[in-house]
This record gives structure tokens, sequence and C-alpha cells, in this order.
């Protein structure tokens, strides 16, 4: 993997913080007794030590020395104590802009643009940059959405996801536009709008001239050149490039027709077929 570059809010540290990640979960440890006893009774794979500068020091240069060859006498424990959050994300990924509290936050992010993917699915061979993407796909295979929202019968694979559409019952739309007047629910969405006012397309497919606003699209499009068909329904041979292709698909078994025409009552199975509906029969612009 190659080297992810930081851009620095305040002036760069001499002192240096290595983290150990499981390579097995990729959760990170500050010492390898920590690690020790976290992979103590199970089968892990080896670890790797990731070194990364800290954003900001406050101490003179003289200092630095000084400070450095003291945290080697520090106890696993003080040195394992989280700092108290600031807000500041002093962490920003030369690829895309995006920004993070934490070094090791910005490396796995990393993975979104140089492709490494270390989790693989055993139900279906996908891969995954990180483990906490990993447990959201297998919630695909089995079905599990356990965070529930306390104002109506919704329920959600992520609990981002539940963060989110909570706010269609406050109606907060917390992130805001600095270039317009639109405001989002999720930070993710502000990002990609604002490549709207760039015109930026930071993911690029390694096999062809096509460029994306998001990864995710980036993601599917590979699958054009590699013939994968990850999703597949299970009560028929039938498979798809994209999750959502595979839901609307299901329809065709269970009869589901969950978007309703409010002009005729009319139903249908997907909302592509309720607009086209909706243009044609009632004249109203898609």
């Amino acid at each position: 993997m190659r080297a992810v570059s930081v851009k620095y809010n305040a002036a760069d540290c001499a002192a240096q913080v290595s983290w150990l990640l499981c390579m097995m979960c990729d959760l990170e440890f500050r010492t390898d007794q920590l690690v020790r006893k976290h992979s103590r009774g199970s089968v892990h794979q080896p670890r790797r030590t990731i070194t990364a500068v800290p954003a900001i020091c406050d101490k003179p240069a003289s200092d630095q020395a000084a400070s450095t060859s003291a945290s080697a006498g520090v106890s696993a424990s003080s040195a394992d104590t989280e700092k108290p959050y600031t807000g500041e994300k002093p962490y920003s990924c030369q690829d895309c802009g995006t920004v993070f509290t934490r070094y090791i936050d910005l490396m796995r992010h990393g993975r979104v643009h140089t492709g490494e993917k270390l989790f693989t699915c055993q139900l279906c061979t996908q891969v995954f940059s990180t483990s906490s993407s990993l447990v959201e796909h297998q919630r695909l295979h089995t079905g599990e959405r356990p965070y529930k929202c306390d104002q109506c019968t919704q329920t959600f694979t992520q609990s981002s996801n539940l963060t989110a559409h909570k706010r269609l019952h406050t109606g907060e739309r917390p992130y805001k536009c600095d270039q317009c007047t639109q405001t989002f629910t999720q930070s993710n969405s502000l990002t990609r709008h604002k490549r709207v006012h760039t015109g930026e397309r930071p993911y690029k497919c390694d096999q062809c001239p096509q460029t994306f606003t998001q990864s995710g699209d980036l993601t599917k499009h590979k699958r054009v050149h590699t013939g994968e068909r990850p999703y597949k329904c299970d009560q028929c041979p039938q498979a798809f490039t994209q999750s959502g292709d595979l839901t609307k698909h299901k329809r065709v078994h269970t009869g589901e027709r969950p978007y309703v025409c409010h002009d005729c009552g009319q139903a249908f199975s997907d909302l592509g077929s309720l607009g086209r509906h909706r243009h044609r029969i009632h004249k109203c612009e898609q």
C-alpha cells in the first residue's frame, strides 16, 4: 500500500506515534502488550505497524527530543489514554480532501483510493477495505437490521443510516454548503455535492478513462470490466451488479409494489416505473 499523504493544520512535530494493527479485525493498539492481550485465544493474521506524525505539537523544538525519549517509559495504560476530543480534524486526504481527527482513520480511508481490500466475505467473496464494512455487508446475507427508529418502523443495517433517517422526523439539515444555499442531512452528501461546484472527479478507473465523483460509482463501474455480479437472488439463478437491482428484482417474487401514484392510486415495484407512469399518464415532469 502506498503511503497516504497528510496535510497538517499546524506545525509538524518531530515526535512520532505508532499503532499496531490487527490484520484480522482492523483494530489498532498503541502497545504490543495490548495486541497480545487482544489476540490471546484467537487466530489472527500477523500484525503490521503504522507510524504517523501527530498533527499538532505545542512544545518547542528543543523539547521534542526529550518528549520522544520520555514517551518510551510511559506505561501502557497512560499511553493508551485518549486525548480530549476538540472537534479538530487536522488530517486531510490529498486525493479527495476528506478530513479526519485521527491519522489511523486517514490511513483506512486511503484504501478507497489505493483499492487495497483486506477483508473477504466468506459467503460471496466480496472484499472490503475495513472490517466494519465487511460486518455491514454481511447483514445483506443475514437480513439483520439492528438499528431501529424509535419514531417509526424503519430499521437499518448501519447506525449512521439511522442517524440520518431521524433527521427526516426532526427536519434537521446540519450540513450547509458554503457556495450555495443547499443543506444536507449527512456530511458525505455535502462532500459529494461540493464536487458540483469544483468539477472534481477523484475516483479513477484503472482500466479505462472513466472518472467518478463517488467511490461507490467507481466500484459499480469496475464490474463492467470484471463481469462480477455479486448480488444473487436466493429464489432464482438471477445475479446483479448492484444491491439495489437485487432489491427491485426480489419484488418479482414477493409481489411487493411499494411506490404508489398519489393521483390515481396505481402501485409500482420501483421508483423509475412510477416516474415514467406519472410522466406518460399524468403529464408530470420526471
